[in-house]
């Protein structure tokens, strides 16, 4: 097996057109070190042409090439060729990362963060946290080659040297650059001196905890260094915004705020959410007003904080109210998503704001955090990342001259991944019949066989806020809220738990399952996905555990739905949870239908292995400005033609912005 370990320096991020100014790599063949050294510095044509020939001749070769964060060494490569070639790929980081999922050993103890050794340990179980709780500080395992390097090797890189010559290389002038050669050197090269150490010991531990093979551990890594390289073709293509509505919008974030505040204060009169903040020229919540609402409501199970306090924080609202709610409860929860989407828009704080995501094309390159839950869905940072905003705000997706974008969405799909991976034939029926709502309402008794959507709307409603909490494994006490807004009276956690059992009585293989899962991961000390992606024995929230399958084999598809699509030469924009979109040609909308195909396929590959398999619904939107509302005849009736992005669930909110955008 042949492996080149790999480290670029480069500049000019945010626009993905990278300016190379240095490459450090070593070969090794079979374990024996076969090409010593390479180093090119700073925009040295023939340096930069010694470099492609020799990464193109190791490609040739059939190498393996090993990196930390090999997403950004596969954008650096994309600078150095003008394109993106094929070649194999291992992230360290995300083997790191791998190795560190519920394996308390590694994850925490000592550790090496921002250059301090910090001891850490576990958080606590997040549904034991009250608000106030301070969970997070030094629980969160650091994630850096620094971190990775002394948690496994016990070697402490100095940072501060690392932070230094990383500014010489950003600032990016010829003189310093060229002043500074032997440190920026030895600095590419003390970091790729760590790559084969690393890669040996997270080996390793796969042998020893999981019996793995080099050959059967190696096809997993590189499905997830595909991953990474796939991931960095979307980060360089970017996403295009309407960005003279998102500059518009952005100059006036304190007169949306003021809007929102206005509409709560609409919703009920005699209320006063708010007040009037003369020193600060803006609204302030008053607490003490909208605490006394809530607690008129007589919600039972509402949070508390760690004061014992009734909780105003959006996850409580949630609980009870939706963006659609009627009255004060829904317009509060629009106004509260509406302040958390303003950040990275908002002046102040340490946060990184949107516009530095934003390059001179009007393409945004967000950070996608991928593989960065527990179950390796893609976790990206909100602040560059419109779709995680405000539904309405989705309107600033907005496709340049003579392009479109599309999003395509599996429909129910953690429905028919549990019935699949049970192959409980009584949920793959319901799912056949397009409405897994309903269809579990009358095989419950909740519904008549004749039901439909029109006739019994709130029990429909009722069934999927039950359908969609049991598919986080959500408990009586969390469910009853949900339940009680649907339904619009109160359940109790008694009758939640009822609801609950009624589900796992009409699709006993399914519940039969979910036992089985749990006894799987105390008997063997782990669970991992089709793609060698592995939770570790260390998590003691069996609803966590129960939710890592569905979920995971749900982020699998994904993966491979998006590499299928980029083979077929698509432009691949984003994903978001389980939606793929894609910027095309007006001309060309047949990419809708390849890209339909590539899912279909993508799921029909990973979910075949369990038995019988059913084909999965799929679901989406497609808009440009050449478009008439609905006009595409020539589009599979599931796909909704619009001139411009609208959610249907951000409408409301639409109305009341537009005046800004």
């Amino acid at each position: 097996m042949k492996l080149c370990y790999l480290d670029f320096e480069f500049t000019n991020i945010v626009e993905a057109k990278l300016d190379l100014v240095s490459v450090a790599s070593k070969c090794y063949d079979k374990g024996e070190l076969t090409f010593s050294r390479t180093f090119w510095l700073y925009q040295n044509e023939r340096n930069k042409n010694d470099a492609k020939k020799f990464f193109t001749n190791r490609i040739n070769e059939g190498y393996i090439f090993v990196a930390y964060v090999m997403e950004a060494e596969a954008r650096s490569l994309e600078s150095l060729y003008g394109f993106m070639p094929e070649f194999k790929a291992i992230d360290l980081y995300l083997e790191y990362r791998c190795l560190l999922n519920h394996n308390h050993k590694l994850a925490y103890g000592l550790q090496y963060i921002e250059g301090e050794i910090i001891k850490t340990s576990p958080p606590k179980n997040k549904w034991e946290v009250t608000e106030g709780d301070d969970n997070d500080a030094h629980h969160k395992p650091s994630y850096s080659l620094a971190a990775a390097t002394y948690k496994l090797l016990d070697v402490k890189i100095d940072t501060k040297e690392k932070d230094e010559v990383r500014n010489i290389i950003i600032r990016s002038n010829p003189d310093e650059i060229n002043q500074s050669a032997d440190r920026i050197l030895k600095y590419n090269e003390s970091d790729i001196d760590y790559l084969r150490q690393i890669l040996n010991k997270v080996y390793n531990h796969h042998r020893r905890e999981r019996g793995s093979s080099v050959e059967s551990w190696v096809k997993e890594a590189l499905k997830r260094g595909k991953y990474a390289v796939a991931t960095a073709k979307m980060v360089i293509l970017g996403y295009p915004i309407n960005a003279s509505s998102v500059k518009k919008f952005s100059s006036q974030t304190k007169e949306i705020l003021q809007t929102a505040a206005q509409e709560c204060m609409k919703s009920d009169p005699s209320l006063e959410p708010f007040r009037w903040n003369k020193k600060h020229g803006r609204y302030s919540a008053n607490e003490n007003n909208i605490r006394a609402w809530v607690e008129a409501q007589n919600k039972p199970y509402w949070r508390k904080t760690d004061k014992d306090k009734t909780s105003l924080s959006r996850d409580a609202f949630k609980d009870w109210y939706s963006s659609e709610s009627e009255g004060f409860g829904g317009a509060y929860c629009r106004y509260l998503k509406t302040k958390q989407s303003l950040n990275g828009f908002l002046p102040g704080g340490k946060s990184k704001k949107f516009f530095e995501f934003v390059g001179s094309d009007n393409r945004v390159r967000p950070y996608f955090g991928i593989y960065g839950s527990q179950s390796s869905r893609s976790q990206p940072s909100a602040s560059g990342f419109i779709p995680l905003k405000a539904h309405w705000m989705r309107i600033f997706l907005d496709a340049p001259e003579g392009k479109a974008l599309c999003g395509i969405d599996y429909s129910s799909q953690e429905f028919l991944i549990a019935a699949i991976l049970s192959q409980d034939s009584d949920m793959m029926a319901a799912y056949s019949t397009g409405d897994v709502y309903l269809a579990f309402a009358k095989s419950a008794g909740l519904a008549p066989k004749d039901a439909t959507k029109a006739t019994h709307k709130t029990v429909r409603d009722l069934c999927k806020a039950l359908v969609l909490g049991i598919s986080y494994d959500m408990s009586a006490r969390g469910l009853a809220p949900r339940l009680s807004e649907v339904s619009k009276q109160v359940v109790s956690e008694d009758k939640a738990q009822g609801y609950i059992d009624l589900f796992y009585d009409a699709y006993p293989d399914y519940a039969e399952w979910k036992k089985d899962i749990l006894e799987e991961y105390e008997s063997s000390g782990y669970l991992e996905l089709p793609d060698g992606w592995v939770m570790w024995g260390d998590n003691d929230n069996r609803r966590s555990v129960g939710n890592f399958p569905v979920q995971g084999h749900g982020a699998v598809i994904m993966r491979e739905a998006v590499t299928l699509a980029q083979a077929k030469g698509l432009d691949v924009v984003f994903t978001l949870h389980d939606a793929i979109y894609i910027e095309l040609p007006v001309t060309k909308l047949e990419c809708v239908r390849v890209l339909m195909d590539c899912m279909q396929a993508a799921f029909k590959n990973i979910m075949s292995r369990y038995g019988r398999v059913i084909p999965v619904g799929l679901e989406g939107d497609v808009w440009s400005k050449y478009f008439v509302e609905n006009s595409l005849q020539i589009l599979p009736k599931s796909i909704h033609v619009m001139t411009e992005y609208v959610d249907d669930r951000g409408k409301k909110d639409l109305e009341l912005y537009r005046k800004f955008l």
